[in-house]
């Protein structure tokens, strides 16, 4: 049975659960991977942090650099760091790569014509969407 405080009852008495409230913050931004440390952002790791005590899930992009590392803040604690896949489901060519990679999502944007084809075949367009548009869609 659930705590008191997160029941409530119908007109007829029945009891009803009351679901508690949830939370997300989707950050829009990133840094380049290997040039911004935490310690070059403290503000930005203690709202995570104080996000993260209230029970709120920080997401952000695993990073556009195609390495294998995760761009801060995705390489934060309490963040869950995406990815980006292509089309077929296979990791974008352009996505970071690494042990903090949380999850992957499907690419949401544009779609560019490959200069390595002339033909209108799935084959010659790729994904080129920047990861931090990837975030929402898990979310």
């Amino acid at each position: 049975m659930p705590p008191a405080q997160q029941c409530e009852h119908d007109r007829q008495g029945h009891l009803l659960r009351r679901q508690p409230s949830r939370a997300i913050i989707n950050l829009s931004l990133e840094f380049e991977a290997g040039t911004i440390t935490a310690a070059d952002i403290p503000q930005l790791i203690q709202a995570i942090a104080y996000a993260h005590s209230k029970n709120v899930l920080v997401v952000a992009a695993a990073g556009n650099d195609a390495i294998g590392q995760i761009s801060y803040p995705a390489k934060a604690p309490y963040v869950l760091a995406v990815g980006a896949t292509t089309i077929d489901g296979c990791l974008a060519e352009y996505s970071n790569f690494g042990a903090n990679l949380a999850l992957v999502a499907p690419a949401a944007g544009t779609m560019l014509r490959s200069p390595a084809t002339a033909t209108a075949s799935r084959a010659s367009w790729r994904d080129r969407t920047p990861t931090s548009t990837r975030r929402p869609m898990p979310a």
